[in-house]
């Protein structure tokens, strides 16, 4: 009787501890099949910058095989993706679905465009691949003459967002730090530009021989037009092009949805080739190439035009090096110093990749 006791004593002490048992072994056997989040996310990092290096063969890994067969070419055309914005994402069972602000600019002209991908992330095995990629057009900026206008979403109607009557006559190089000499501002012809993500401000540039580049506000009711005024039709701030004629027999003036300009920097002997904001939009960087010398960047605060303390130019044999920008994330600028022509032994050490640390400025190789 005791015997009998003692075991079913025993039997009891056992079962809870079993219980335990397999109830731990579940949450673990759950994670193997659990869609991660930020695995998906990473796969959408990767998926982004290998667009904006346009690396085909990277991006072509990253999809699931039923998009490989519907998606042939890869190739981006006139318009390159130099910047992206993760604005969204959601978990839906073994699938996350993003949404991305994507930036594009062509190089060659000033047209800028923002959208919107939408891109699902599934689980395949122990791989994540994009399933999926969508669109949606959010703005499109272009010249038009001596001014440039605003087309937003899938819109006939398009707004004049500034004119060059609208740029300042003069502005200081960043380097003149005792503001002495204000330096004449290109004026005879828009250079390129590119949006924020948010579409509340697109930086653009024009050209000469120098460069300006400015950060123009744009007002967040877009349907604003000039009103016949029969009269004077005086500048607005940030310019306006002549419309139709009033009742007077002068022309009224279309008001530019531009509603001011924060000037950053005239770049002497260089002209900007593309320029991209950062993540959070703080900062603005502007690659460039200077004559008899190559490719540069600068870096400049998007709120107040500053110049951030680092002179690239001084701090690279440029000439002999080129610095290439990357990419932005959350806390970091990527940039690549490359070989200018032949190898030279002199800079075999400066070569490779390096990240910029935004919040302090400090520069390390990666």
């Amino acid at each position: 009787m005791k015997k009998a006791i003692i075991l079913l004593c025993i039997t009891i002490l056992f079962l809870p501890l079993a219980a335990c048992s397999n109830k731990g072994s579940k949450p673990s056997e759950r994670k193997e099949s659990e869609f991660d989040i930020k695995a998906a996310t990473n796969v959408i990092n990767s998926y982004m910058r290998y667009l904006m290096k346009e690396d085909q063969k990277s991006i072509q890994s990253l999809y699931s095989e039923d998009l490989k067969k519907e998606i042939k070419d890869v190739a981006q055309g006139d318009l390159k993706i130099k910047g992206y914005y993760i604005s969204d994402n959601n978990e839906i069972g073994r699938s996350g679905q993003f949404k991305i602000k994507v930036t594009r600019v062509n190089e060659n002209a000033p047209v800028s465009t923002l959208e919107e991908y939408v891109i699902k992330v599934i689980k395949d095995g122990a791989e994540y691949k994009i399933s999926e990629v969508k669109s949606i057009a959010d703005k499109e900026a272009f010249s038009e003459g001596n001014t440039l206008r605003l087309k937003s979403k899938d819109e006939v109607k398009t707004s004049l967002l500034l004119d060059c009557s609208g740029l300042p006559s003069y502005a200081y190089e960043s380097s003149d730090k005792a503001r002495m000499d204000k330096k004449p501002v290109p004026k005879d012809k828009f250079n390129n530009m590119v949006f924020s993500y948010r579409g509340d401000k697109i930086a653009i540039c024009t050209y000469d021989k120098n460069s300006y580049i400015g950060i123009v506000t744009i007002e967040s009711s877009q349907s604003t037009q000039a009103q016949p005024s029969g009269g004077e039709g005086k500048d607005e701030q940030t310019g306006g092009q002549t419309g139709k004629q009033g009742e007077s027999g002068t022309k009224a003036r279309e008001k530019p949805i531009g509603k001011n300009c924060t000037s950053l920097d005239i770049l002497t002997q260089s002209k900007v080739e593309f320029m991209s904001f950062s993540q959070d939009e703080k900062y603005l960087v502007a690659q460039y190439i200077k004559s008899n010398a190559g490719r540069c960047i600068k870096v400049y605060k998007a709120e107040g035009g500053e110049a951030l303390p680092l002179d690239f130019e001084e701090s690279y044999p440029l000439g002999k090096v080129e610095i290439i920008f990357s990419s932005f994330d959350k806390e970091y600028m990527y940039f690549e110093v490359i070989p200018k022509g032949a190898a030279d032994a002199s800079t075999t050490q400066l070569i490779g990749k390096y990240e910029l640390k935004l919040k302090d400025n400090k520069i390390s190789k990666t």
